[in-house]
């Protein structure tokens, strides 16, 4: 009879009990339904390489892992004799061209007064064929005359040699001022010819000018990258190489990590894709700091969804969709560190 009485008042309280927890874990359910959306991630940085464009030897690395630098800081050199010399090359490019420039500027300046001289020389030569033309014209009329006088007994055989021998005369001086004036055509033409050189080849020096200067630029470039320069404010993660190494271009000789701004990676199940949107405000919590809420925004939303099931085929398995959404949080003080677990919580997506 006792241990009738016992189990008549322990089944009440076992179906009581059993009722107070499926109520609880309805209304955890419920609740864990419409709170607001997030997800658990990880802080992270933005990761930065610092390599070299140009080979040479490592001769010193001026941070160790753990320091923090700002963005253009000389974090390692290498030791560039052969780009060095190369430069020293193209600056005596570079001077040899100018002088060839100041040559044929030299050159230009010499044609164009030969350009004068012919000028005037042909000039002359035209006003001096002018002269005799003129000159040849009237003793021309002069021999014919005393021909004729000649005939009628007016003048002598002798006058009349003496005109004829000097209408002779005249001729050659005409046929030599011609011949002077085709000649210094000739000289006025060369000259010009030459002035058109000359300006040619002041072209062609200022060219080669500017191949100078462009290979002495790109030596001046290969010279300034033999100084590694971190691109931009960070923390050294890891020190790759150590002088004396030889280094390729590209290799990795630090790795650097950019915590100025935080970066949360966490997803979001594909019935919850709908409450987030871009711009939106985030709050993160870490460990770390229990009290301290990090607020951000939402700066991408993944276009694919992960973790996609094989077949999609019953509510469930599209509710096992998950999309990729990436926050952005400060962190000025720098109190957020690359690795640590967080929560993320979007408020105001509560349903």
């Amino acid at each position: 009879m006792a241990k009738f009485r016992k189990q008549t008042v322990l089944i009440p309280a076992l179906l009581l009990g059993l009722s107070g927890l499926l109520v609880w874990r309805v209304r955890a359910q419920s609740a864990y339904q419409h709170a607001p959306s997030g997800g658990s991630a990880t802080i992270e940085g933005v990761e930065t390489v610092v390599s070299p464009k140009v080979a040479g030897r490592l001769i010193d690395v001026r941070v160790e892992e753990g320091d923090r630098v700002t963005r253009g800081q000389v974090v390692a050199t290498l030791d560039c004799l052969d780009q060095q010399t190369a430069l020293t090359a193209a600056v005596a490019r570079v001077k040899s061209a100018e002088a060839q420039v100041a040559v044929a500027e030299t050159g230009l300046a010499g044609a164009q007064r030969n350009v004068a001289v012919t000028h005037a020389q042909l000039v002359a030569a035209r006003a001096q064929e002018t002269v005799v033309a003129v000159d040849r014209g009237l003793s021309a009329r002069n021999r014919e005359r005393a021909e004729k006088l000649q005939a009628s007994g007016s003048i002598s055989t002798t006058d009349l040699d003496h005109l004829v021998s000097r209408s002779d005369g005249v001729d050659r001086q005409a046929t030599v001022a011609s011949a002077n004036v085709r000649t210094a055509q000739s000289y006025s033409a060369a000259a010009q010819s030459s002035v058109l050189t000359a300006k040619a080849q002041i072209e062609a020096a200022r060219a080669a000018v500017e191949a100078a200067k462009a290979d002495q630029k790109r030596a001046e470039v290969s010279v300034a990258e033999c100084t590694l320069v971190a691109p931009r404010d960070g923390i050294v993660t890891e020190r790759v190489l150590e002088p004396g190494a030889v280094v390729a271009p590209g290799v990795r000789v630090l790795n650097l990590v950019d915590l100025s701004t935080g970066k949360v990676i966490f997803f979001l199940p594909n019935a919850e894709l709908g409450r987030a949107r871009i711009d939106a405000d985030a709050e993160v919590r870490v460990d770390a700091y229990p009290t301290r809420v990090f607020r951000g925004k939402v700066r991408r939303i993944a276009s694919e969804a992960e973790f996609t099931p094989r077949n999609v085929q019953t509510r469930e398995d599209r509710d096992r969709l998950v999309y990729a959404v990436e926050i952005q949080v400060p962190n000025p003080e720098g109190l957020l560190r690359a690795g640590m677990p967080c929560e993320v919580v979007l408020p105001g997506t509560e349903r």
